[in-house]
């Protein structure tokens, strides 16, 4: 991982312990007040959040699928395969927006931080508000299949989080 999480010494949680930033990486963004530094923080746990959640949320969808695949319902078997059913079709392709904006913040300069943030910010509103609004999404959540798909409530409060840690930081 490189960029201002990175030179920052903030890593992923896996990585943590591994290691933090070069002294003179860090150097040239001065002493980190103990607010600021817990800000970073938690931008980095909120992105893990929602890293998770996409992944459990992606996963569901795909039993989801593979259910629909072999039912004996013709209709059922297209919808299997039509990629309406993926995750990044029924999130609206919030789902890529946002992994893009969060590798953006990974990388961002310290001058382009302000932008990416509030990029991110809006980027984030409009995923929650489709995950909220989606009609297809809550088919799937709600699916008589007995498969588990729980989608909504997965990225919904990681989206949360990202939005508060999003707005701690810019503070």
């Amino acid at each position: 991982m490189s960029g201002l999480l990175k030179a920052l010494g903030l890593l992923p949680r896996g990585q943590r312990g591994a290691g933090r930033a070069a002294a003179g990486e860090a150097a040239s963004f001065g002493p980190l007040r103990a607010d600021l530094s817990a800000a970073r923080a938690g931008l980095v746990d909120a992105r893990d959040g929602v890293m998770e959640a996409m992944s459990s949320a992606d996963a569901q969808v795909r039993r989801l699928q593979a259910l629909l695949a072999v039912h004996p319902d013709p209709d059922l078997k297209e919808i299997a395969g039509s990629s309406d059913l993926g995750l990044n079709a029924l999130t609206g392709n919030h789902r890529v927006r946002v992994l893009a904006a969060l590798r953006d913040l990974e990388l961002a300069a310290p001058d382009a931080l302000p932008a990416v943030l509030a990029r991110t910010r809006t980027l984030v509103a409009g995923f929650d508000a489709h995950i909220r609004s989606s009609e297809r999404l809550a088919a799937c959540d709600d699916n008589p299949f007995g498969v588990p798909v729980n989608v909504r409530s997965l990225l919904g409060p990681a989206l949360k989080q990202l939005a508060r840690a999003v707005e701690r930081f810019a503070a």
